[in-house]
């Protein structure tokens, strides 16, 4: 599922929310900077399973 947000702010709110680890946090946080450096708007592409984001590769 891809995750829109209007703001960097937004998603890093998102973010903190939602990894479980700091890896995660690094993974997704990176994420939405490739895809605001390539596309200019902010997103990241996750799943939700058992109460917790899994995350999924880009698709195209």
């Amino acid at each position: 599922m891809k995750r829109e947000f209007n703001s960097c702010a937004n998603a890093i709110k998102w973010i903190v929310q939602h990894a479980r680890t700091e890896i995660d946090f690094k993974t997704l946080r990176d994420e939405l900077d490739f895809n605001h450096l390539f596309t200019g708007e902010y997103f990241i592409f996750t799943s939700h399973q058992d109460n917790r984001v899994v995350l999924q590769p880009a698709t195209t």
